[in-house]
């Protein structure tokens, strides 16, 4: 309805809003004092998971939901979640509360979000870890997909068969055909690091500390490169 919801890095995560149709302005508006994240908007409501913090060390973690028009919000379960999906009526994510789950969360959940009051429980497993960690769920509205760790594999889960699936059964991995030429070079210049590819016949890159974004520079083979500043006059190149 014509609003921007996010979590606001420059005041600790806490919850804003803006109106699309603002310019100019140094901030939106505070929402929800608490950090927030894997936030989603649906029919009027905001889900996301918000954590308590108190001298900047994180507390308590819980799945709410935010009632625009209201303004009331309400704590769906007592789990840290992440990677928020809706599905009719449920909220879809994978557990990854410090007490009960493992370093990449303990499966997935789903906790219902008729509720209209506090609950502090926790949701519903529908999948078991396994010792395995889980990752970017998401869903096409019948079916979730999923990545594992253990296999680096895309998997889907029916909801009405409760069967799992392998996406990337028949995915074999290509091999590695690049063949190391020399070995880098780096330098660092204004902030980012430009290095020889020994992967790609000693051409020129830059990474982006900032960004972590990696660059190609120069298409020759080069062996080996000063970053400098030339003074002109009273400026510098």
């Amino acid at each position: 309805d014509g609003y921007i919801y996010y979590s606001n890095v420059n005041a600790g995560g806490r919850l804003y809003s803006i109106s699309v149709n603002d310019k100019d302005n140094e901030t939106g508006a505070l929402i929800y004092d608490e950090t927030v994240s894997d936030i989603l908007v649906d029919g009027g409501i905001i889900y996301f998971n918000s954590t308590k913090t108190k001298a900047g060390v994180s507390l308590a973690s819980a799945i709410r939901k935010y009632d625009i028009s209201s303004g009331k919000c309400i704590k769906l379960t007592t789990d840290n979640g992440k990677y928020l999906t809706k599905i009719g009526s449920y909220i879809y994510y994978i557990n990854k509360d410090k007490i009960t789950s493992e370093l990449f969360g303990d499966g997935i959940y789903k906790i219902s979000v008729l509720s209209d009051k506090d609950n502090n429980l926790q949701g519903t497993k529908i999948i078991s870890s396994e010792d395995n960690g889980f990752s970017s769920l998401s869903s096409n509205g019948n079916c979730l997909y999923y990545y594992k760790l253990n296999d680096k594999h895309i998997y889907s889960y029916d909801l009405q068969k409760k069967t799992e699936t392998d996406v990337m059964a028949n995915f074999v991995l290509p091999e590695e055909t690049a063949t190391p030429s020399g070995y880098a070079k780096l330098a660092e210049y204004n902030g980012e690091i430009y290095y020889t590819n020994p992967l790609d016949d000693g051409c020129l890159y830059k990474y982006n500390l900032t960004t972590k974004s990696r660059y190609k520079v120069l298409a020759d083979s080069i062996s080996i490169f000063i970053p400098r500043r030339i003074r002109r006059g009273s400026r510098f190149l």
